[in-house]
C-alpha cells in the first residue's frame, strides 16, 4: 500500500514586501553666489551695496535667497585721559560689554532704503519706518534670527558684581615656616539684579551665543558673518501663514541696499569731538546691526545702583573682511513640471504717521502723564491687517545710541476704532483683548507680560466687524484711531 503526501501553500505564506519607488523626478539643485558690485574688503565703507544676478534658464527656480556680511567688529570704551580704550566682549570679563550679539532683524535693519527690481518691476522698502514693528509681529523663520522675548533687555550675562578690598594671607608648612604663597581673600559687592531671573532674554541669549563663538582670544575682536534670508518684496522670510515657498521664472534680479548713516540728533548735538575724529569710529551703522547693553537698557525697576560707564561700550570699528554676497539656491524642473504662469503672493504697506507731540517723562510709574492723540485717514481699499504702536520720531532718540539697537514703544490706553464715522466699534478694549488679538493675528514668541512692555496693536477687518468693511474689498473708507500713551 503506497500514499502520497501533497504539500500545499498556506494563504499566510506570501508576505508582502516593500518595493522602493519614486512618484517625483529628482531635481538639481546649485548654489550661487553674487557678490556686491562695490569693492568693500578691508573698508569701513557703509554708504550702499548692488548687486546683479542675471540667468537665462527658465527651468531654474529660485529655492532661497540670502544675503551675507562678512564683518569684522571691536568695541572701544574712553579712559579717563581721553583716549580710546578697546573692551573686552566675552562673557568672562568684569565689562557689561559682553552682552552684545547680532540683532534679530540685521542685516535688513541697517538700510535706509532698499530696492528690489525683478524682472524690470521695482519694489522699494524702507525698513526703518516700519520694518522692526513687523519684526516683533512675525517671528522669521532665518536661522539666527532669534526673536527678542521676556525681558527684551540684551543681557547674555547679568553678574553685577564690584571687586571690593583684599587682604593677603601668608600660607606656612606644616613646621611653621612661611612657603612664600599667599592667598589673597577679596570682599566681593553683589548687586541683587545680579540674580534676577526678570532680566532674561532667551530670544538674545541664542545670538548672543553664538557671537561669542566669533570672538578671538582676547575677546577685543569679532569676526563672523551676519547671514539671513533676503527678506523684501515677494521674498518672505517672515512666518505668516502664508509665503512663496519658490519663485519661478526670475531672469533679472537687482537689489540695491542704501545703509542709514545718518547720526541721531544726540549724537549731533553732544559728541566729544576728540572721539568722533578717532579712526574707526562708528556708532550708527553697528547699532543697526547688533544689539548690545547700554545704561539705559541696563536700567532695572527701584535700583539704587549707578554702573560705571567706562565698562559700556562708546563706539564701535567696524569693517568688511570679504565682499558681501547674495547666496542663491537655483532649482532645475523639468519643463513639463512648470506651468506656464504662477500667482505669487506680495505685500504692501501704507504707512500714516500722526503729527509729532511730547510726552513728559517721570520716574516714578504712578506719575506718568498720558497724552492724547488721534489719526484719521482714507483708505482705498480695505486693509488684511492695521498695526498700531507709538515711539520716538527719527528727529529725537529712535535711533539713539542708548537704546542698543533694541526696539522699543511707548505704553498705549483707552484705545479706539471708528471705520466710516460709525459709533466705535472698537471702544476701548482691555489688555487681555488686544493681546489675544495680537497673538490672533501675528506669529511671535510673547507672553503677556512681554508684549505689555512692548505693546503693538494689530487687528484685522474681522475684530472690527462690519459687513460692509472685509479683507482685500476695493473700496473707499475712512478710519479714525485714538489712543492714549505715555512712557
Amino acid at each position: 500500500m503506497s500514499q502520497r503526501m501533497a504539500q500545499v501553500k498556506g494563504i499566510d505564506t506570501v508576505v508582502d514586501q516593500f518595493r522602493p519607488s519614486r512618484s517625483n523626478p529628482v531635481a538639481r539643485r546649485a548654489i550661487r553666489k553674487y557678490y556686491a558690485q562695490q569693492p568693500v574688503t578691508g573698508t569701513s565703507t557703509f554708504e550702499n551695496l548692488s548687486f546683479q544676478v542675471e540667468q537665462t534658464d527658465p527651468k531654474n527656480v529660485i529655492n532661497e535667497i540670502r544675503m551675507v556680511f562678512p564683518l569684522e567688529l571691536k568695541a572701544y570704551t574712553v579712559a579717563e585721559n581721553g583716549d580710546p580704550v578697546p573692551i573686552e566682549m566675552h562673557t568672562n570679563s568684569w565689562k557689561r560689554s559682553n552682552n552684545i550679539a547680532v540683532a534679530q532683524n540685521a542685516p535688513f535693519s541697517a538700510f535706509r532704503n532698499l530696492e528690489v527690481a525683478i524682472n524690470g518691476k521695482i519694489y522699494s522698502q524702507q525698513f526703518q519706518r516700519y520694518g522692526k514693528t513687523l519684526g516683533q509681529c512675525f517671528q522669521s523663520y532665518s536661522e539666527m534670527s532669534f526673536q527678542n522675548d521676556e525681558s527684551l533687555k540684551p543681557i547674555a550675562n547679568n553678574f553685577m558684581g564690584r571687586g571690593g578690598d583684599f587682604t593677603r594671607h601668608i600660607m606656612y608648612d606644616e613646621d611653621g615656616d612661611a612657603t612664600g604663597n599667599f592667598v589673597h581673600i577679596t570682599d566681593f559687592k553683589v548687586e541683587p539684579s545680579s540674580f534676577s531671573l526678570l532680566e532674561n532674554n532667551s530670544g538674545f541669549i541664542a545670538r548672543a551665543r553664538r557671537f561669542q563663538d566669533g570672538l578671538t582670544s582676547d575677546g577685543e575682536t569679532w569676526r563672523g558673518e551676519i547671514s539671513s534670508l533676503f527678506h523684501s518684496s515677494i521674498f518672505n522670510a517672515e512666518a505668516r501663514r502664508q509665503g512663496n515657498d519658490q519663485i519661478p521664472y526670475v531672469s533679472d534680479l537687482y537689489v540695491n541696499c542704501v545703509f542709514e548713516t545718518n547720526p541721531d540728533i544726540l549724537d549731533k548735538k553732544f559728541s566729544v569731538d576728540s572721539i568722533a575724529n578717532l579712526q574707526g569710529y562708528q556708532r550708527t551703522v553697528p547699532q543697526n546691526l547688533f544689539e548690545f547693553l547700554t545704561p539705559m537698557t541696563a536700567a532695572f525697576p527701584h535700583e539704587q545702583r549707578v554702573p560705571p560707564t567706562h565698562s559700556y561700550p562708546w563706539y564701535f570699528a567696524l569693517k568688511w573682511t570679504g565682499q558681501p554676497y547674495l547666496s542663491i539656491e537655483w532649482v532645475t524642473y523639468s519643463q513639463s513640471l512648470l506651468s506656464p504662469m504662477y500667482k505669487l503672493r506680495g505685500l504692501r504697506y501704507q504707512h500714516e504717521e500722526t503729527l509729532p507731540f511730547q510726552v513728559q517723562y517721570e520716574h516714578a510709574p504712578e506719575d506718568r502723564n498720558w497724552v492724547s492723540t488721534s489719526i484719521r485717514r482714507q483708505l482705498l481699499a480695505v486693509p488684511n491687517l492695521i498695526y498700531v504702536w507709538v515711539e520716538p520720531t527719527l528727529a529725537t532718540v529712535r535711533n539713539s545710541f542708548c537704546w542698543g539697537g533694541m526696539f522699543r514703544t511707548l505704553d498705549l490706553r483707552n484705545f479706539r476704532c471708528r471705520v466710516n464715522g460709525s459709533v466705535d466699534i472698537i471702544q476701548d478694549p482691555s489688555e487681555e483683548i488686544l493681546f489675544k488679538w495680537y497673538k490672533r493675528n501675528t506669529s511671535n514668541v510673547f507672553e503677556f507680560p512681554t508684549w505689555c512692555k512692548n505693546k503693538v496693536i494689530c487687528f484685522s477687518p474681522s475684530e472690527v466687524g462690519l459687513k460692509d468693511w472685509l479683507e482685500n474689498q476695493a473700496s473707499v473708507s475712512t478710519i479714525d484711531i485714538s489712543l492714549e500713551t505715555s512712557y
